[in-house]
């Protein structure tokens, strides 16, 4: 019985790393994203209130900070 709690608890600890890993692997792509098209003075298209927009990417590193 206390080696189905241990394993239990390996797996939830690796789900909870993967998903960890996953998130900043995201917000990796989306800023290096974001830089590349702020270089070539470059759109972003996204939905906003659900309507599709394009903001400037220059715009996007401007809220970076805050």
């Amino acid at each position: 019985m206390k080696f189905g709690k241990i394993l239990i608890e390996y797996i939830m600890i690796n789900k909870k790393e993967l998903s960890i890993k996953i998130r900043n692997g995201l917000k990796s792509a989306i800023e290096k994203l974001v830089i590349s098209r702020a270089k070539d003075d470059d759109y972003l298209v996204v939905s906003k209130d659900g309507k599709i927009v394009k903001i400037p990417a220059r715009e996007l590193l401007k809220y970076e900070g805050k």
